[in-house]
This record gives structure tokens, sequence and C-alpha cells, in this order.
């Protein structure tokens, strides 16, 4: 798919907000940037208005920050927490490449 350049500007709505959520969710969108990218473009693909990448990017961005920042008050996230739950992530995938290598 060819990058939208429109300059068409979409209107967020909270029935957008709600469709850029549920894409996104449970998913690392744009975490990798080439796959990320991809990503966003399929989802700005899938507005009507065909916003850009960039717009959704940064909606999403928004979006996520306010997330955080709920999830935060609730006591459920925190900067540190996130830290550790990427270590663990990255200790199972060390102990994945270990297990690959021994089966070698």
């Amino acid at each position: 798919m060819a990058p939208n350049t429109s300059d068409t500007r979409i209107k967020w709505t909270l029935e957008k907000d709600n469709r850029l959520l549920q894409a996104g969710l449970c998913r690392e969108v744009g975490k990798n940037l080439n796959v990320g990218r991809a990503d966003f473009q399929i989802i700005a693909d899938s507005f009507e208005e065909k916003p850009t990448v960039k717009a959704v990017e940064e909606r999403y961005a928004k979006l996520r920050k306010k997330q955080l920042a709920l999830l935060e008050e609730l006591g459920l996230y925190s900067a540190e927490t996130e830290e550790e739950v990427r270590e663990v992530e990255m200790e199972g995938e060390e102990k994945k490449r270990e297990d690959v290598v021994e089966e070698k």
C-alpha cells in the first residue's frame, strides 16, 4: 500500500477512537519501526477519511498515554512495572535462544 499523502484531516470521534484502540489492542503497534509503520498504514487505510500514518500514530500515542495514566491511577501500572515486564520478556527471549542453541 502506498502511503497516504492526502491533506484531508480526520475528525476524531469516540467511534473512531474506539476503532483505533480495537485495532491496536493487545498488539505492540509501532514497536519495531518498519513493522509498526506498516501496521499504522493498514489502520490508517481502514478509515474512510484515509488519515496519514502520522495522524494515526499521534492519536494512538495520545490515547496510550491516557490509558497508562488511568492504569497508574488504578494501581495497575507504573514505570517500574513496565521496566520489570520488559526485563522478564527479554530474559524469556534469551532463554528461548539458549534452548535453540542447545538443541543443535
